[in-house]
């Protein structure tokens, strides 16, 4: 069977029609839920919405549909679209910037995790298969003068298109993406190919300049003077929320290790970012939330630097995907994922493997250290491979990286049995610095962002932040301290204790960590010290 030819501005609108139609089944569901379809007038609304959507997306395909190149062009728009749409029905994924650095930021076995067959099956249909049909499709011959007349009407028609839709229902759009922001989102494929050129913008300024250093002036404290060496040893969780913590009211002990230590567990803390890529930079910075620009974080010093500066030995050590440039300028290493040992296995590593060389790491020489140790946690939607087969409390868990397919209940307890492991990692960490008794030492865990286990319909993190449910951004924060460390700063442990339920951030995490470390600098913020109060002046 011959196919017919047809013109270049008909592939693509094509193309723009497949995937108004068939990729943005999640913005039609939501447009549903907000505007349902009662009457005449509802249906013809919605019909506006197809057109819209239709002329957004034929712009985006008409934007390299020249010549040889077209077809390319518009294969990667069909994959990526039937991509984007896959994550969006199965995870309710929004894409923004930031979902475009997390994406870019996923190292291999984090983007293994989320493979099924029905996602090989979901893109095969509504990307490939189509790809391959719009590239074996043939085209007519037409004159430069007719291409060049094709090409601009496929530009005037999408402009015509929401010119008529906007003057017979502005005001309806007006107001439902003002109550709605989330839905500018869900637009495949305008979401994730704007937000990838405004990501990539962004980065490019990160080049501009030197690093842009701060605190110059740190300095160690008097309790440094004539005192045994000190070490802080920071945990940095992953995708733990603090809904699954008995701590904050969970009805399951999923840490009993750290229930029975001397800790303190803060219960309201959020996080800086509902994703690795933007959390970490952000709790290492010394700006707020508020005033932080992931564009400019690796070209500005963090929390790491001021330390090291100021004279004390900084290690960070990695079990996840890296420190997103945070370590860039102080000693780093990754669990090598290639051994086997009792840790670790095909390419993976359980957080245990993080605490095997401590003991060596407690014994160097320097007179304090920061240890800074990157957990693989509780990172989906993997949950089972998170724990290993002694330490599954709950059962039965989902074991598939296909969440739709497993019950509530078998998700919450794969992602509970991740919680126990990690309070075991953390209950091993506390019992090595109390067998390193010629040290004062101390551990401060938190976690970097949350994550969605199906509430109101949503998984995993990575949700803009202004819309993220709480279980994305409400975050696990527990403090260990030795007799010897609490006794150096004149720390008043039953003040700190009190003080538990204090409103805290990730914000805190930088003054506080110098305030622990006893670091002089005019960078130092006392308001956002969580121990501030709590403690006297150092004895000389």
């Amino acid at each position: 069977m011959t196919l017919p030819a047809i013109s270049r501005l008909q592939l693509s609108l094509i193309s723009a029609g497949f995937i108004t139609l068939l990729c943005n089944w999640t913005l039609w569901q939501k447009l549903q839920q907000l505007q349902p379809v009662t009457g005449f007038m509802a249906v013809v609304f919605l019909g506006s919405a197809v057109l819209l959507v239709f002329a957004i997306a034929l712009s985006f395909c008409q934007l390299l549909s020249i010549g040889r190149v077209q077809k390319a062009w518009l294969a990667l728009v069909l994959l990526c679209s039937a991509a984007a749409s896959y994550y969006q029905v199965n995870y309710h994924v929004v894409y923004d910037k930031t979902m475009i650095q997390n994406i870019l930021a996923t190292d291999y076995h984090e983007a293994y995790g989320l493979v099924s067959v029905r996602m090989v099956l979901w893109i095969l249909g509504l990307g490939l298969l189509p790809a391959l049909a719009l590239i074996i499709w043939p085209v007519k011959s037409l004159s430069f003068k007719n291409q060049a007349l094709g090409y601009g009407l496929g530009f005037l028609l999408p402009v015509g298109l929401i010119a008529l839709v906007a003057l017979a229902f502005y005001k309806d759009y007006a107001s439902l993406f003002r109550n709605n922001r989330e839905l500018k989102h869900l637009i495949i494929p305008s979401s994730f190919m704007y937000s990838a050129y405004s990501f990539a913008l962004d980065k490019s300024k990160s080049f501009d300049g030197p690093v842009a250093i701060i605190g110059e002036d740190a300095h160690l404290g008097p309790s440094w003077r004539n005192t045994k060496p000190a070490v802080l040893v920071l945990v940095v969780g992953e995708t733990a929320r603090k809904a699954n913590f008995p701590q904050a009211g969970y009805s399951r002990n999923t840490s009993p290790l750290l229930t029975q230590e001397n800790t303190i567990f803060f219960d309201q803390v959020s996080s800086c970012g509902t994703a690795t890529a933007v959390s970490v930079p952000c709790m290492f910075a010394q700006e707020a939330r508020k005033n932080f620009d992931l564009s400019h974080a690796d070209n500005r010093e963090n929390l790491l630097d001021v330390v090291q500066r100021a004279g004390i030995h900084v290690s960070w050590v990695d079990n996840n995907s890296g420190c997103k440039g945070v370590c860039a300028r102080v000693p780093s290493e990754e669990i090598p994922s290639l051994k086997n040992d009792e840790y670790c296995r095909d390419g993976e590593c359980f957080d245990m493997a993080l605490l095997k060389d401590l003991p060596a790491r407690l014994n160097n020489s320097a007179p304090g250290q920061l240890i800074v140790l990157h957990q693989k946690g509780s990172h989906g939607p993997s949950y089972f491979e998170r724990s290993p087969a002694q330490f599954k409390q709950f059962l039965p868990e989902c074991t598939s990286n296909q969440l739709q397919r497993c019950t509530s209940a078998e998700i919450t307890n794969a992602y509970d049995n991740s919680i126990v492991y990690t309070d075991y990692v953390l209950g091993q960490l506390i019992n090595t610095l109390k067998a390193a008794s010629d040290i004062d030492s101390a551990m401060l865990y938190v976690s970097d962002h949350g994550e969605s286990l199906g509430e109101n319909g949503f998984y995993l993190h990575g949700f803009p932040y202004a819309l993220a449910p709480k279980e994305q951004t409400q975050i696990p924060m527990v403090l260990w301290l030795s007799d010897g460390f609490k006794s150096r700063l004149n720390l008043d442990w039953d003040c700190l204790h009190n003080n538990r339920h204090q409103l805290l951030s990730h914000d805190n995490l930088f003054s506080s960590v110098l305030a622990l470390l006893d670091i002089k600098t005019s960078v130092f913020n006392p308001q956002l010290d969580f121990t501030s109060g709590c403690s006297a002046p150092a004895p000389l």
